[in-house]
């Protein structure tokens, strides 16, 4: 649990920091002191000996001193305030660092940039920053700048307008406490723009302690993790399309496409639509079952103890035959799928392959037919010759 303030013993460092302060600014305090006291005790001697003149003007001047001192000692004063709240800051810092830690030591190292953010004062500091984080973000993290200024800024510069808002409402601290109350952790899938390029990135926010309202806000990027994945499983199949889809935003991204395989030819396409538009090419025996198969709710059904699900189906047209489509899951938030791939692969050899021994055993039972109408006619008339 974390400690009070009146409880936290200060660390050496603000120890150090708040010693300075009194070592330097101690002697000034004391010259103050002596003025006021030498000059109090000068007027009463001038008083008693060189007259009221004398005194009067000791005292102007002796005033203007004193309130100069009193200005020095009011900037010193607040000088020390400063310093002192800084060193205050420095040790907040360190504090939420260290109870970070073990949220932190979760990460994998793919998370390239990890915030520390204080629900309570809403601001926000950094663990690890990533070198695609702009300059004016870097200058407002850890300066006092509020938590929800410095996320909207970031994101803004990195996730395109179709994710922008979705991303912004995932990392704001309402959203956040509310999607926390009683869980540890959540995801959010989105696509980010890095080098003029659209990837895909995912946000995890986690909760420190059950007691305190900060929270580890990091991101990791997935495109590269997605699509050797899927690339390298399908490698050796006959594959005409590899896709991955993003549940959460409803993005679909096209690794690989065949030339004749009438999936969209567009990198980046709304995923509903895709299969939709490709539906058309699809047997209308088998377009009810395509639909359900490929539908939204449908995959994310799919539970936690398997991985994958496939649908065989025929497709019309020039190049049109028998398809097998594989809907494998990559990521999920909270057990629900939230990453999938998508591969459909030409399976005419073996569906030829399942008719032919499929025809071969027909023959047999056709054969083993007539041999049993042969043996039962032979039966009969044997039985008929006995009578």
């Amino acid at each position: 649990m974390r400690s009070s303030k009146k409880e936290r013993a200060l660390s050496p460092e603000a120890k150090k920091e708040l010693k300075s302060v009194f070592t330097l600014y101690t002697p000034v305090f004391v010259a103050a002191a002596v003025l006021i006291v030498g000059f109090s005790a000068i007027g009463i001697l001038l008083d008693h000996t060189k007259g009221q003149e004398a005194r009067d003007s000791l005292l102007y001047g002796g005033s203007a001193i004193i309130a100069t001192v009193a200005l020095a000692f009011c900037a010193v004063g607040l000088a020390a305030v400063r310093r002192k709240d800084r060193a205050e800051r420095e040790i907040e810092l360190a504090e939420s660092q260290k109870d970070g830690m073990d949220v932190v030591a979760g990460l994998g190292p793919e998370y390239e940039t990890i915030l520390l953010v204080d629900g309570e004062s809403d601001t926000v500091s950094a663990f690890k920053l990533s070198p695609e984080v702009p300059e004016n973000v870097r200058e407002l993290i850890g300066s006092g700048s509020a938590y929800s200024d410095v996320f909207s800024m970031l994101v803004r510069q990195l996730v395109p307008e179709s994710d922008l808002d979705r991303v912004v409402r995932a990392g704001s601290l309402t959203n956040i406490r509310g999607k926390l109350h009683g869980k540890q952790s959540f995801d959010v899938a989105f696509r980010s723009k890095r080098e003029d390029k659209i990837i895909f990135m995912n946000m995890k926010v986690a909760r420190i302690s059950e007691e305190s309202d900060r929270y580890v806000v990091s991101f990791a990027a997935k495109d590269r993790e997605i699509a050797l994945n899927v690339v390298h499983s399908c490698l050796d199949a006959n594959y005409t399309v590899l896709v991955a889809v993003d549940l959460e935003s409803g993005v679909s991204r096209t690794l690989y496409r065949a030339s004749h395989s009438y999936y969209s030819d567009s990198p980046y396409c709304d995923y509903v639509q895709a299969v939709s538009d490709y539906e058309k090419i699809v047997s209308p025996d088998h377009r009810e079952a395509w639909r359900k198969f490929t539908a939204v709710e449908t995959i994310r059904s799919i539970p936690v103890d398997e991985d994958a699900t496939e649908l065989v189906y025929l497709t019309e047209g020039e190049s049109g035959g028998w398809r097998r489509c594989v809907i494998r899951v990559y990521e999920r938030a909270n057990n629900v799928p939230s990453i999938v791939a998508l591969t459909i692969r030409v399976c005419d050899n073996e569906i030829a392959e399942k008719e032919k021994t499929a025809a071969r055993f027909e023959r047999m039972e056709g054969y083993l037919a007539e041999k049993d109408k042969a043996i039962e006619q032979a039966v009969g008339k044997a039985e008929k010759a006995e009578k």
